[in-house]
């Protein structure tokens, strides 16, 4: 059963990171178009690239709950692979499986 944990544990922590890095960058690359629509002679185009950098970890916090709610569901959505190892099934439908033909 550790094993089975684990194994659910590690499918949830690299979807919920793949989606996490796709909602940050898609919310810093607005960020960044918006910055760069406000350029002036004083504020260049290094200094958003840096404000946009500085505000990464705050984006990262913001966007968590979302991404690993999405995380989660494309973890477990993905019934066909499990199934076909045998790995995520319930116990009735094992039962079921192994049963002999009438």
């Amino acid at each position: 059963m550790r094993l089975l944990n684990r194994y659910v544990a590690m499918q949830v922590a690299g979807s919920t990171l793949v989606v996490l890095s796709i909602l940050v960058g898609l919310d810093a690359l607005s960020a960044v178009i918006d910055e760069f629509q406000s350029l002036k002679a004083n504020y260049t185009a290094s200094k958003a690239l840096l404000y946009v950098a500085a505000s990464l970890p705050g984006r990262v916090v913001e966007l968590s709950p979302v991404a690993v709610l999405i995380g989660v569901l494309v973890a477990l959505g993905q019934p066909p692979q499990l199934r076909r190892t045998r790995q995520l099934l319930p116990g009735p439908m094992m039962m079921m499986m192994r049963m002999p033909p009438p």
